[in-house]
């Protein structure tokens, strides 16, 4: 038997747009905070990346840190202050932008061009589930019209 998806269409909108959860990577980095953060810059450097979520044990998201946070180790401030490292807790940034799973993409793109951030720590019931990247939203906007022209195009 086979459906047909003509009575089905629906004009797109931001409604209509697919949801974080389907777009998101579950492939992400995370550290704990206690962890010292020359080891945190070894992790960023190994994985070839600008930063790692920090969640605690019970992996709720408390932070993340950055390239630009572990610069923070050769500031005057930082020398008289933590001598030799300190655990990541005390480097990373802790106002996080994050956006749910069921996040729909037209508000993720918005959250992008509002703030100067190439990734979004995805939640869901307040546990760290993903991530999604810029990338992520145009691969999936472009997948999510394709199919919309695919689908006029035979009907």
């Amino acid at each position: 038997m086979v459906s047909s998806y003509q009575a089905k269409f629906v004009e797109p909108t931001r409604e209509t747009y697919p949801l974080t959860e389907s777009f998101m990577s579950r492939s992400f980095v995370t550290v704990a905070p206690d962890l010292d953060i020359y080891q945190a810059i070894d992790i960023l450097i190994k994985n070839k990346i600008s930063g790692a979520l920090v969640v605690n044990s019970e992996r709720a998201l408390v932070g993340i840190v950055s390239e630009k946070d572990c610069l923070k180790l050769v500031t005057k401030d930082s020398f008289e202050h933590i001598q030799g490292g300190g655990p990541v807790e005390h480097f990373m940034t802790r106002d996080l932008v994050t956006i749910q799973a069921t996040t729909g993409l037209a508000q993720v793109a918005s959250l992008f061009l509002e703030h100067p951030f190439k990734k979004l720590p995805v939640l869901r019931n307040d546990r760290l589930v993903g991530v999604v990247r810029r990338r992520d939203v145009l691969v999936a906007m472009q997948e999510f019209y394709k199919k919309q022209m695919a689908f006029l195009r035979t009907n």
